[in-house]
């Protein structure tokens, strides 16, 4: 569907009122496209500042908890999504000491760990679960940065397994 930019947009996104619209898509949604994914069932993450998981299903499914949200898409098909405040904005926010240059991965040798983390920038979080006081944490208290680092990690591919168990539960497709 075609539009143009309104004069609110204009003014928040700094682009001249009347430019023409003729497509849009959020980050992850142009992800999931992008990605080849074709057949319900077929799912997708996006890791940014925040990590979004989606799933391409056939119909419209609500999420009585409002994790989850909708995007309809061509050929009467709905892609399920949700976004976590869970992403990796933790990495340059909170370990701004850490050069990601190729072979430098002494943090990964701390993984498995048995120390749980949950790594928000901020407070609250609303997937996997809506809880608007969460804060980070980690526990025990890591004995070194390269075990936070690792423990933050491992939260994050926590979360979202989660998130993929969640998206099974609401669709009932199992990924």
């Amino acid at each position: 569907q075609t539009g143009v930019v309104q004069t609110r947009s204009s003014r928040m996104a700094c682009l001249p009122e009347g430019l023409p619209v003729l497509a849009g898509a959020t980050d992850s949604t142009a992800a999931f496209l992008a990605s080849g994914a074709t057949r319900v069932g077929d799912e997708n993450s996006t890791l940014g500042s925040t990590l979004v998981v989606k799933r391409l299903c056939s119909c419209i499914i609500g999420d009585r908890d409002g994790r989850c949200y909708s995007h309809k898409l061509p050929d009467n098909r709905w892609l399920l999504g949700a976004a976590s405040n869970v992403g990796a904005a933790w990495i340059r926010e909170d370990f701004p000491e850490i050069e990601f240059t190729k072979g430098s991965n002494e943090n990964v040798w701390h993984l498995p760990t048995d120390n749980m983390a949950y790594p928000l920038t901020g407070i609250g979080e609303r997937f996997p679960f809506r809880v608007p006081s969460a804060t980070s944490f980690c526990t025990p208290p890591a004995e070194n940065r390269q075990e936070e680092f690792a423990a933050n990690l491992q939260g994050l591919a926590f979360a979202e397994r989660l998130g993929y168990e969640i998206i099974s539960d609401i669709t009932g497709i199992s990924s």
